[in-house]
């Protein structure tokens, strides 16, 4: 059975919470570099064996897919914390890190959404933009889906 942390009652002043939260201040270079591994490596392991698993039936794939779509998360958001300089204590560090993650994350939506944004003459001129959204909204659903096989 797992013993829960024993903390002592914080209701008061957020300045108490400092001396807890000091420890998350700074990156630690070697937990960022095993949050990676234990991140990509699934994923890619995933990704393969989704590709596998096609011919076999599309229940299996789209079972794998759940947690691959997890791990997914968990790069983008690692991406997302190397964007903002915080992941690695070095900036030429999270910077390369977030580029390459971010050409397999990004590349596929960035395309989706450029096709349905011509599609929809969505520009950052689009005085009337508004009304556009739901339709662009359905757009990229639909293009996403049709770059699967798979329609709405």
């Amino acid at each position: 059975m797992l013993k829960q942390a024993q903390l002592p009652n914080y209701t008061g002043d957020a300045r108490d919470w400092t001396p807890i939260l000091r420890r998350y201040q700074e990156s630690d270079h070697g937990r960022a570099v095993l949050e990676v591994m234990i991140t990509a490596v699934p994923f890619v392991l995933l990704s393969t064996l989704m590709w596998a698993s096609l011919g076999l039936s599309y229940w299996l794939t789209l079972t794998i897919a759940v947690p691959a779509a997890g791990f997914l998360m968990r790069l983008f958001m690692i991406q997302h914390d190397c964007g903002h300089g915080s992941f690695f204590r070095r900036r030429c560090a999270n910077d390369w890190l977030g580029r390459a993650i971010a050409v397999p994350v990004g590349s596929h939506c960035f395309r989706v959404l450029a096709a349905c944004a011509w599609r929809f003459g969505i520009s950052a001129g689009a005085i009337d933009i508004l009304p556009r959204i739901a339709g662009f909204a359905a757009c990229a659903a639909e293009e996403s889906l049709s770059k699967s096989g798979a329609h709405l």
